[in-house]
């Protein structure tokens, strides 16, 4: 009876356990579409629609925001993430071979740990991150970003494996050359040389004040032993 238990137990429990969605200003901001959630996982279900739709990110778009929760506090929802990025379509314009070698995106910065286990929680309080698609601006060109997510389901009786594969294809433009960066780059080496040039003549300023300064004491004490030499010698003589 026990075992039986069990078996009808486990879709249950391995259904009901993790939502993974997209939030409302998300949807709005990627699709244009207002008041709803995309999910991606819900109920420990794929919905394979979302998951295979390539969204679009345009340049002025460098966040893409997720929430997740664990909702069976049984089971314990473990997670590894893994972040590609693809370069295609990629422009350059003529003589930009020292534009060659540079990435179209900065490394994706995610503000959740890639390993860990998503806590439970309720439905009023899910768990938010994001993850920051930025542009190098050196090139003009799209760039497949894909965030790969394990998932392992752990209970007493059971466990399961969730994998999902999420592409958002990000669009680049090119905003500075790097001529410019090498420019900045003698700007800030000149400013660097102009701060250390000032600071040697605020020093040398400061020693040529302490040498004058010491001459002035040197020379009232001896004006003072003169004086008091003088006065002396004249009580002498009378």
């Amino acid at each position: 009876m026990n075992k039986l238990l069990v078996l009808v137990l486990l879709p249950y429990l391995s259904q009901c356990s993790i939502d993974f969605y997209l939030p409302e200003d998300q949807v709005e901001k990627l699709f244009g579409i207002e008041d709803a959630e995309m999910y991606y996982i819900r109920n420990g279900i794929v919905n394979e629609n979302a998951v295979n739709f390539i969204a679009r990110v345009e340049p002025e778009h460098t966040e893409l925001n997720y929430v997740w929760r664990a909702t069976n506090p049984d089971i314990t929802v473990v997670y590894d993430l893994v972040m590609d990025v693809q370069e295609n379509n990629v422009h350059l314009s003529a003589g930009s071979a020292a534009t060659e070698m540079r990435p179209l995106l900065n490394n994706p910065q995610i503000s959740e740990m890639k390993k860990g286990t998503i806590p439970y929680t309720n439905e009023l309080k899910p768990h938010a991150w994001k993850v920051t698609l930025d542009c190098t601006g050196f090139r003009e060109g799209n760039a497949t970003f894909t965030m790969k997510l394990n998932l392992k389901l752990h209970s007493e009786v059971s466990g399961t494996n969730i994998e999902v594969n999420i592409k958002r294809l990000k669009k680049c433009l090119k905003t500075h050359s790097w001529k410019d960066e090498k420019t900045s780059s003698v700007d800030n080496q000149h400013d660097e040389q102009t701060d250390q040039d000032l600071n040697s003549l605020s020093g040398t300023q400061q020693s040529t004040s302490a040498f004058y300064i010491s001459v002035s004491v040197v020379s009232t004490l001896i004006v003072m032993i003169v004086v008091v030499v003088t006065v002396w010698h004249v009580r002498l003589s009378k």
